[in-house]
């Protein structure tokens, strides 16, 4: 529950956060205003600096954290002194310092958090954050969104590159593929290492038909770059366009992945285009 909690404030974005921060601020403040005078509320303010730091950034943390000490130094002192000045200054110190050291953690989580979901050596997000973004998109199909498709590709004769070459070379060919890749489809797409000479590819909305003519020149791309660099690599390729929602990301996966592997079966280098539309599914023809 907290975790659904969490996601969506961070779906939210930082003007949202910011907002949700200074109505905070403003509920610790009327606590504190109308609070009986041997109480003290200074720590609470804490919460709303914190708050904001967090879901918004540290800028935003800082205004909180100025409006915060200003108004702490209103509410608990009636007339202005040395003692007040002293007061305010450390209390807005307080706060900044856990603006800065909350910042800190928040921009070392976001780090970790990255480097977990991205492959180290192409720069494309790894299985576990495609895994992920599959399951959601699944279920919004399940809500009613769009139609997607999922793609899945094996290098073909990589090992010879490795056997050949050296692994060296090996690490530049993938990370060759994976600029292709980049390059050539659209930033809505979602492309994946997910292992060794395996790659994923997520296709929102969208039909076999429009996917097949870009394939066709992200193909024609990769074999002008393996011919260029005598790389004697191709690849197969599964792409099922789903009418019906999947049940599940591990279903779309297998049928992307068993695709793939009929065409690995039968000659490689080239791509089958399959249609889910629920109940059985059927492998078609291949396009070569």
């Amino acid at each position: 529950m907290l975790q659904r909690y969490f996601s969506y404030l961070e779906s939210r974005g930082r003007m949202f956060n910011f907002i949700l921060g200074l109505l905070c601020l403003a509920a610790v403040s009327l606590l504190d205003w109308f609070d009986n005078e041997e109480l003290s509320f200074g720590f609470f303010y804490l919460f709303p600096v914190g708050f904001t730091t967090w879901y918004a950034g540290r800028r935003p943390g800082q205004v909180i954290a100025l409006l915060g000490a200003a108004n702490w130094a209103v509410d608990n002192h009636s007339h202005l002194s040395h003692a007040l000045i002293w007061n305010t200054f450390s209390t807005f110190a307080v706060f900044i310092i856990t603006t800065m050291l909350i910042g800190k953690v928040r921009e070392m989580w976001e780090k970790e958090r990255n480097q977990s979901r991205i492959d180290d050596l192409t720069g494309l997000v790894n299985s576990r954050a495609f895994m992920e973004t599959l399951s959601y998109e699944v279920e919004r199909f399940k809500r009613g969104s769009s139609t997607f498709s999922v793609g899945y590709i094996d290098l073909d004769e990589f090992k010879v590159v490795n056997d050949r070459y050296g692994h060296q070379k090996g690490d530049e060919l993938l990370k060759s593929v994976a600029e292709i890749f980049r390059h050539s489809l659209r930033k809505t797409d979602v492309i994946a290492r997910m292992g060794g000479d395996e790659f994923a590819i997520f296709f929102p909305g969208t039909q076999s038909d429009s996917i097949r003519q870009v394939m066709e020149k992200v193909r024609a791309l990769f074999l002008a770059t393996m011919e260029k660099n005598r790389w004697p690599t191709t690849f197969s390729m599964g792409v099922v366009t789903f009418d019906s929602p999947p049940e599940t990301a591990d279903d779309v996966i297998l049928m992307t992945d068993r695709l793939m592997y009929k065409v690995k079966g039968s000659g490689k280098n080239c791509i089958e285009y399959s249609v889910y539309s629920g109940g059985e599914y059927e492998y078609p023809l291949l396009y070569d």
